[in-house]
């Protein structure tokens, strides 16, 4: 006659996988899991074909009340529960684990033995999901994304003034209606070449003191022509 050991290992074997084929649809977020009856329905036969017997003994209970989001008032219980899997000699295996439910009415206790018995049973057999293991893809992880304004944080002080002498160019060239090829000219007369945010640090600051010459410029005929105004008054 086999032992219970043995018996629980045929046991597993005859039961197979149980997937989550139950569906938890709570507000909380939704999850697949394996309900108390589909477990005791996937392992009775194999219990009853080899004639293990499971017996449960409370250890220990706690009672609880809380308050629902919805407002309404429920029990809490948690209950740690022995279960004693006996072979047809008389030799047995005990499994302690624990189990807890919440219910708005009397049923809290049961729930909580319902938990506690699927817990013994899929944990005692070793009962598989049949579903993929985690392990069977790979995640490839690239580069952290960058965070908002990390790369203006990473600037040092020079480049910056680098770049805001460039952003002072561009707009000068807007403002005196600079062409392109004027400005390309410009910069090759200051020493520089290519487009104006590739320029060094002192090319751009000729570049800017030469800009604003010709913004000059643009604005004495407009002056000579306020004062000839003002003279014919």
């Amino acid at each position: 006659m086999a032992n219970i050991i043995q018996l629980l290992s045929a046991v597993s074997t005859d039961v197979g996988a149980v997937s989550k084929g139950d569906r938890n649809n709570s507000p909380g977020g939704s999850f697949n899991f394996r309900g108390i009856d589909r477990v005791v329905n996937a392992t009775h036969p194999a219990f009853t074909t080899h004639q293990v017997v499971v017996v449960p003994s409370l250890l220990a209970v706690n009672y609880d009340e809380y308050t629902t989001t919805q407002g309404k008032r429920q029990s809490w219980v948690k209950v740690q529960v022995m279960y004693t899997f006996y072979g047809p000699e008389g030799d047995k295996v005990e499994a302690v684990v624990p189990g807890e439910a919440g219910d708005s009415a009397d049923k809290g206790t049961a729930k909580a033995m319902s938990v506690a018995l699927r817990t013994a049973l899929l944990q005692v057999l070793n009962l598989p999901t049949s579903e993929e293991d985690p392990d069977a893809t790979t995640v490839e992880r690239g580069n952290r994304p960058p965070e908002p304004n990390a790369h203006a944080q990473q600037v040092d002080p020079g480049e910056k003034r680098r770049l805001d002498l460039a952003e002072q160019a561009i707009e000068l060239c807007k403002a005196n209606n600079v062409s392109a090829e004027a400005s390309r000219k410009l910069i090759s007369d200051v020493g520089g070449s290519g487009k104006v945010r590739e320029q060094s640090e002192d090319v751009l600051n000729k570049l800017v003191a030469a800009l604003m010459q010709i913004q000059m410029s643009n604005q004495q005929p407009e002056q000579q022509t306020l004062d000839n105004s003002e003279a014919t008054l």
